[in-house]
C-alpha cells in the first residue's frame, strides 16, 4: 500500500469518526444554511419582474434595497463576537425568527418602495445571524481533521436549495403570484430551519475537543483579543480582500441571473431552470473544494477556483453569440459560489483559533456584505444606464482575478495540532 493510499484511508477514517459523533450539527447546518438569508441571492431575481409589473419599480430601484445590507454590515463583527462568547445556537435562533418575520412582511407589503426597503433591512440584519458565520463556527469547532469536507457537506444545504428552490418557487409564483413565493419562504423557515437549529446545533459555548493554536498567534490558546489587534493582522485583510473580490461579482450576477439569461436569448422557464442549475454546480463546487482544501495546497486551490470563475464570466460575455456558452458560464460561476464560503471558513479556521473564529469572520463579512451589496445594486443601476449587462460582466471578470491574487499572498498555512 502506498503512502498516498494510507493517507487517504486515514483521512476517511477520521471523517467517519467525526461524523458519528457530531452528525446532528452537520444535519442542522445542511438544513439551516439552505433556508437562511444566504439563499436570497439565488431566488431574488425571480421577484424582479413580478415586482416591476405589480408596482412599476425599475430594476435599479429594486436593487437599491441592498443598500440597507451595506449599512447593517457594520454590525457583523459584533454578531461574530456574540457567537464567540455565547455560542452559535442562540444567535442562529434569534436570526431565524427575524428572517421569518421579514419573509412574512414581504408577502403582505403594499406598493410602497420604502416599506420594501424596510423589510429588506430586517431580512439583511436577521440574515447576518443565519449566514455562514454561525453555521461555519459550529461546524469548524467539531470537525477538525475533515474540516474542508465537512464544511462542504454543510454547504450542500444551500447548494441543494439553490438547485431545487428557484424552479419550484417559479412554478408556485406562476400559480399564486409573488406574494405566495415570499409566504412559502416564511413557512419553510418556521417549519424546518428553526427546529433544525434548536435540536441540532450543539449547546456548548466552547468545544473542548479542539486544542489548536496556529503559528503566529499568542500562546494563550487563542482567546479573545482586541479589535485593534485583529485589524492589524495582514491575514485578516488578505482573506477579506479575496472574499470581497469574489462575492461582489458572484452576488451581482446571481441576483440578476434570470433577466440576464433572458436577454441572451433563453426563455423565462429555461432561465429559471438555469438558476436551478447554478445550485447543482454550487453543490459540485462545494464538495470539490472541500476535498482539495483538506488534502492539497489550500491557497492555490482557492486561487484556481477564482480563475475558473473569471473564465465563467467570459463565457457569459460570449453567450450572446451562442447560448451554449451561457450553460458553461453558469456552471463555472455556480461552482465558485459553492466553494467560496468553504474557502473563507477554512482559511479563518486554519489561520486563527476557533475562539476567534466568529470575530474574524465578522470582520470579513463586513467586506463580503459591502462588496456584495455594491455588486447587486451596481448591476441593476448599470443595466438602467446602459441597457445591458456587458460592462458589469467585464468588471466581474477583473474582480475574480483580483480575488485569486489575494488568496495567493496569504502564503503557507500554519501547522495545526489535531486532537488525539
Amino acid at each position: 500500500m502506498t503512502a498516498l493510499q494510507i493517507d487517504a484511508d486515514s483521512h476517511w477514517t477520521a471523517t467517519r469518526a467525526e461524523w458519528r459523533r457530531h452528525w446532528p450539527t452537520g444535519v442542522a447546518t445542511l438544513l439551516g444554511l439552505g433556508l437562511g438569508a444566504s439563499i436570497f441571492p439565488n431566488i431574488s431575481s425571480l421577484f424582479i419582474l413580478p415586482l416591476q409589473s405589480a408596482f412599476g419599480w425599475s430594476r435599479g430601484e429594486i436593487a437599491m434595497a441592498n443598500n440597507a445590507a451595506l449599512i447593517l454590515a457594520l454590525l457583523n463583527p459584533a454578531i461574530g463576537r456574540l457567537i464567540d462568547r455565547h455560542g452559535a445556537r442562540p444567535v442562529l435562533l434569534c436570526g431565524f425568527v427575524g428572517v421569518a418575520a421579514a419573509w412574512t412582511g414581504l408577502s403582505l407589503m403594499p406598493g410602497s418602495i420604502w416599506i420594501y426597503y424596510a423589510l429588506f433591512a430586517l431580512l439583511s440584519l436577521s440574515g447576518f445571524a443565519t449566514s455562514g458565520v454561525g453555521f461555519s463556527r459550529a461546524m469548524a469547532a467539531v470537525f477538525v481533521r475533515s474540516r474542508g469536507f465537512s464544511l462542504a457537506v454543510g454547504r450542500c444545504g444551500l447548494a441543494l436549495m439553490a438547485a431545487s428552490l428557484p424552479p419550484l418557487l417559479f412554478a408556485l409564483m406562476q400559480w399564486g403570484g409573488w406574494r405566495t413565493g415570499y409566504a412559502a419562504m416564511a413557512t419553510l423557515t418556521v417549519l424546518i430551519a428553526i427546529p433544525a437549529v434548536y435540536w441540532g446545533i450543539e449547546r456548548d459555548r466552547h468545544n473542548h475537543a479542539i486544542r489548536q493554536t496556529p503559528a503566529g498567534l499568542d500562546s494563550k490558546g487563542g482567546g479573545a483579543v482586541s479589535w485593534r489587534d485583529l485589524l492589524r493582522d495582514p491575514r485578516v485583510w488578505a482573506i477579506t480582500a479575496g472574499a470581497a473580490c469574489a462575492y461582489m461579482p458572484l452576488l451581482a450576477i446571481i441576483s440578476q441571473l434570470q433577466p440576464l439569461l433572458i436577454e441572451v436569448g433563453l426563455t423565462a422557464p429555461r432561465a429559471a431552470a438555469m438558476v436551478g442549475m447554478l445550485g447543482l454546480a454550487a453543490l459540485a463546487g462545494a464538495f470539490g473544494a472541500g476535498l482539495l482544501l483538506d488534502r492539497a495546497n489550500a491557497t492555490m486551490t482557492a486561487a484556481g477556483i477564482m480563475l475558473l470563475s473569471a473564465l465563467g464570466v467570459g463565457c457569459l460575455l460570449l453567450s450572446g453569440h451562442d447560448t451554449r456558452f451561457a450553460y458553461i458560464g453558469v456552471i463555472l460561476i455556480g461552482a465558485s459560489q459553492g466553494a467560496e464560503i468553504d474557502i473563507v471558513a477554512f482559511m479563518i479556521a486554519r489561520y486563527f483559533p476557533i475562539a476567534r473564529f466568529g470575530s474574524v469572520f465578522g470582520i470579513c463579512t463586513v467586506g463580503i456584505t459591502s462588496a456584495g451589496v455594491l455588486g447587486m445594486a451596481g448591476i441593476g443601476v448599470m443595466f438602467d444606464r446602459t441597457g445591458g449587462y456587458a460592462v458589469s460582466l467585464i468588471i466581474a471578470l477583473v474582480l475574480f482575478v483580483c480575488a485569486a491574487l489575494a488568496y495567493v499572498v496569504l502564503g503557507r498555512l500554519p501547522v495545526e495540532r489535531h486532537p488525539d
